[in-house]
């Protein structure tokens, strides 16, 4: 496959994450403002969706580049969670911490999953 469609396959993934994500926030903000939650319930509904977005993401690189899948999943992964970063330092909700260089590991490990396991299936 061409270069430039697999950098724009990358591009539309992470895009794709990102507006799941979005999507997902908007929803947990709603639902904070009308229904009494906890905070371990609301980190796990957040956990779920940063996999979600991850394997979204993943799948659409994977179906252009149809191998390394690892490299492709790790990478949206990557990408996907600094950019996550990112927008926290930009509004001021979090900081670079552990838990942040934690999280980086734990899209690039799901990252990575999620690619074999779309590689395998387009292969």
């Amino acid at each position: 496959m061409k270069k430039k469609s697999i950098v724009l396959s990358f591009i539309k993934g992470i895009g794709i994450a990102a507006g799941i994500t979005a999507a997902a926030l908007a929803l947990c903000a709603l639902l904070m403002k009308n229904v009494e939650t906890g905070s371990k319930l609301l980190c796990g509904i957040m956990i779920a969706v940063k996999v979600l977005s991850i394997a979204a993401g993943s799948f659409v690189f994977c179906k252009a580049a149809k191998k390394k899948g690892a490299l492709c999943g790790a990478a949206t992964g990557a990408v996907y969670s600094c950019l996550c970063i990112g927008v926290s330092l930009l509004t001021k909700t979090a900081g670079l911490s552990f838990a942040a260089l934690a999280d980086v590991a734990f899209a690039v490990v799901f990252g990575a999953v999620f690619g074999i396991i779309w590689v395998n299936i387009f292969s």
